[in-house]
């Protein structure tokens, strides 16, 4: 890129000069006022050649490359906001169970929920794991604030109990 720069200026400079020399070493006339105005075209040509080198067909395919990485990566930020999105959904309502078995006296040593995405467009608790005894207070909790049905609440006696 930068030597292409580097002869775009070179090729500026030469016409600059070509145009300079042309004007000086010719007389005042007629002719003088035409090499004027060639002078100015082969100046604007100077300036403008990068413009005329380029490929049009070469910068479509290229144009056409980028957008289709550009979309393969907005895509891929937004699965990866979606799944980081469900993670913290998960996270979140496991640590507010937990919080309220605390709250209850109860002993809950694991939590697992698990989100599904839901037709309007978002996440929400369907499921949960407990590992602990099971509790009426808690399952309506989890029931009335969270929304998992009773049905998808998943109660394992804790081993050491």
């Amino acid at each position: 890129m930068l030597e292409a720069v580097r002869a775009w200026i070179m090729g500026i400079a030469a016409a600059a000069v070509f145009c300079a020399l042309a004007n000086e070493l010719t007389p005042k006339s007629a002719v003088k006022n035409v090499l004027g105005a060639v002078c100015g075209i082969v100046m604007a040509l100077a300036l403008l050649s990068p413009i005329l080198r380029l490929d049009f067909s070469a910068y479509s395919l290229s144009s056409a490359k980028y957008k289709a990485e550009a979309e393969a990566i907005a895509s891929s930020g937004e699965e990866i906001s979606n799944r980081y999105q469900r993670t913290i959904i998960e996270e979140s309502a496991a640590a507010y169970i937990l919080d309220k078995a605390e709250g209850l006296s109860l002993q809950i040593s694991e939590v697992r929920v698990s989100a599904q995405w839901s037709p309007e467009g978002y996440w929400y608790p369907e499921r949960a794991e407990l590992t602990g005894a099971y509790d009426k207070t808690l399952s309506d909790f989890i029931k009335s604030e969270l929304g998992i049905e009773g049905e998808m609440q998943y109660w394992s006696e804790n081993e050491n109990n």
